[in-house]
Formats: structure tokens, sequence, C-alpha cells
């Protein structure tokens, strides 16, 4: 399915017990359709929020090796994610951008002519109102500060 196809659609959610093993992935879908299972996991999380105030383990009456997830897929045959999947495909586009921000970075370094350049910190004296502080202040001043 495209892209654009399960743009228009609406993701469905439901909570169960799963061994989630069974629904990690070794891919990554679109960040759109990312964002979108996001938001679905984020409003069950609102809706069926756990009690706080009876001391109620709703968690004994599963079965053993699974756990309570919640469950996000696209209807049509799509693979069916879990929060905790979601959550890592998110951390995913995170890196990715940390990672395109850092090349850019390199990329303007590398192309910069260093040479050329010519800066004057002292030129910022007057913003900082430090044009009338001497190097040798510091040193005899510095030891005062905390007193």
């Amino acid at each position: 399915m495209a892209d654009d196809y399960l743009s228009a659609r609406i993701a469905h959610s439901r909570r169960d017990y799963v061994c989630s093993e069974d629904y990690d992935y070794n891919f990554v879908i679109p960040k759109n359709l990312v964002i979108k299972l996001n938001a679905v996991v984020e409003a069950e999380k609102k809706k069926r929020q756990k009690p706080r105030y009876f001391e109620v383990d709703v968690e004994q009456d599963h079965p053993e090796g699974t756990s309570e997830e919640i469950i996000v897929y696209f209807p049509g045959g799509t693979p069916q994610l879990t929060s905790g999947a979601v959550f890592r495909m998110i951390e995913f586009y995170n890196i990715v951008g940390k990672l395109n921000a850092w090349k850019a970075d390199v990329q303007w370094l590398t192309s910069t002519n260093w040479r050329d350049i010519s800066a004057y910190p002292e030129l910022f004296d007057v913003e900082t109102d430090s044009d009338d502080l001497s190097f040798g202040y510091f040193g005899v001043e510095a030891p005062n500060i905390g007193k």
C-alpha cells in the first residue's frame, strides 16, 4: 500500500496481552505515519489510565510471558505495532535528524575558508559591558567573588 493511502486512513488501537517479541520488526515506516500512530498511542494512554486510588493489581490475570501493550495499526492488513515499537521509531527519526544536522555542520566547517574570516571579539565589549576590564582584573578579583 502506498503512503498516501495510509495517510488518509484512521489508525486504530487496542490493548491486549501480547508477547513483545512477536511485534518486533526490522523496518521503520515513514515519519508522518509514525507521528500519526504515536498520537493514537497517547490518546489510548489518556483514555484508559491505570487506577491510582485502589490497590488493585489488574496485571495478575494474564498469560505468562506476556505484558499488556497498546497495539496500533492501520486497517487493511498492515503490520500491527506495539507502543514500544512506535517509540523506537520516533527515536530513530530523532537520531536521523541529529545526524543530518551534524552532516550539515561538518559540510559547513569543511567548506568554509577560515583564512578569509576575520572575527574581532573585542567588538562585543560594549554589549557585554566589559570594555574597561583588563585581563589582570580577573586574576585578582576572582577569589574575592565568593566572599
